[in-house]
């Protein structure tokens, strides 16, 4: 029988428990569609000396080249010069850069200031490529482990799981070791357990890639924590989350992903493909 394959399943768990979402911390001036953000301008005059201006205005078009703010006034900052204006993103902007043009009359000097901020579509699902592309920074090659058996010889397992499907099993670790036919075992990738349907009375020795699933959930827990912009209340299926839910399961990951690690007692080699 064929070992079944875990990544189709690996990849929907690591998509709910992420909430489909990009682990890529934003950049100081990204936004997602449907924030509220401040956009600051300060006026000068021809000497470099800040001024305030007459008809002070902002404007503002999308990346596709819509005009969505036009000639709005922005409000005064309390300083000589500085004003600002508070802007909602719709939801269903476009994603790129936004062009912003702040605009007044300095002294007889029409002046404008130009500045840009980009907008990321904030529930942007990822491809099962991008999840495997992920997961394989989380990728452990195990070398020749000697699985332990049970006593009646038919079961092995090892101190591994979540294992794709081209686990392979040797009779030694020996260069010239033969491998055991995939017809003679049931496997489940799962859970690193091999049955085999007769009695196997020799040692069982495995080649295979491990998934830690537990690290990249971590990672993207805590980069949701410590991005202000990301870590915000989230509603999924009538259950809200906050920044302290979202740390407490960057935690329960992280403490599943390092006992993990601390059972490993065969070489392992990590890999970045």
């Amino acid at each position: 029988m064929a070992a079944r394959s875990t990544m189709a399943w690996l990849l929907r768990e690591l998509r709910h428990k992420v909430h489909d979402e990009g682990p890529a911390v934003l950049e100081p001036n990204q936004y997602f569609a449907g924030d509220s953000i401040r956009l600051n301008c300060t006026y000068y005059d021809l000497d470099g000396n800040a001024m305030d201006p007459s008809s002070p205005a902002v404007s503002i078009w999308d990346f596709e080249g819509m005009k969505r703010i036009d000639a709005a006034t922005p409000a005064y900052a309390g300083e000589t010069g500085k004003y600002y204006h508070i802007y909602q993103i719709p939801s269903d902007g476009p994603e790129g850069a936004w062009r912003v043009v702040f605009s007044g009359t300095v002294g007889n000097q029409v002046s404008e200031y130009t500045m840009e901020f980009e907008v990321v579509i904030t529930r942007r699902i990822w491809t099962d490529e991008q999840l495997q592309t992920y997961l394989d920074m989380h990728r452990y090659h195990v070398i020749r482990e000697l699985l332990t058996k049970d006593a009646e010889e038919k079961a092995f397992h090892s101190n591994f799981g979540m294992f794709e499907d081209d686990v392979t099993l040797w009779e030694s670790n020996s260069a010239g070791a033969s491998q055991l036919p995939a017809s003679s075992f049931n496997a489940n990738l799962v859970d690193g357990f091999f049955i085999f349907t007769q009695q196997y009375y020799g040692d069982c020795y495995l080649d295979g890639k491990s998934y830690d699933l537990h690290g990249p959930i971590a990672e993207c827990m805590e980069q949701l924590v410590t991005d202000p912009s990301k870590a915000r209340e989230w509603e999924r299926g009538g259950v809200r989350y906050s920044h302290y839910d979202y740390m407490e399961m960057a935690k329960y990951h992280r403490s599943l992903s390092r006992n993990l690690a601390g059972i490993r007692s065969v070489k392992t080699a990590k890999t970045y493909s």
